[in-house]
């Protein structure tokens, strides 16, 4: 974060600064026509271990959630997750020009995320506000953008996080 919001030395929390990382693919695996650009899809740490099977030409079981990311693009949306209180944790659904983070109750994910109690959520404007300055989330003009995302992430959640977390402490 390097002081960026006055996190000096940590990156506990899910903004631009702290989710976004620069990865670089190199290799013979990358097709000639990308090598040398720029692919601003979205990507998380779970696409590296089927992008590094298919460039090793080991098979995938695909049971995993990650995607090669040296195949056309597939994914529209990223997933971060933050778990850092103890009642509660942080999802985030980021697609092109905007940002959801919700905050559930991690109690009242044990039935399922399609019954969580989300206590409290933000929605970025990137393209208006690239810093994450101004929380639209409560602002009406933004209704639908909010609950399509929400929608996503829930979804996302209830395919990708089978295993309901532990009841809070």
């Amino acid at each position: 974060m390097l002081g960026e919001r006055y996190y000096r030395f940590n990156k506990y929390c899910l903004f631009e600064s702290s989710v976004r990382v620069p990865m670089i693919i190199a290799g013979t695996a990358v097709s000639k026509g990308t090598r040398g650009t720029v692919d601003h899809r979205p990507a998380e740490l779970v696409d590296v271990l089927p992008t590094i099977l298919k460039a090793a030409g080991i098979k995938n079981d695909n049971t995993k959630p990650g995607r090669d990311l040296l195949a056309p693009a597939v994914k529209t949306a990223s997933f971060c997750e933050f778990h850092n209180q103890p009642k509660t944790a942080a999802y985030m659904w980021r697609k092109e020009g905007c940002k959801l983070i919700l905050c559930m109750d991690k109690s009242s994910v044990k039935d399922g995320f399609e019954h969580a109690d989300i206590v409290s959520g933000e929605l970025y404007d990137l393209n208006k506000d690239p810093r994450e300055w101004n929380n639209v989330f409560a602002d009406a003009k933004y209704a639908a953008l909010r609950q399509r995302m929400s929608d996503e992430l829930i979804e996302h959640l209830a395919i990708y996080a089978k295993p309901a977390l532990p009841a809070a402490t």
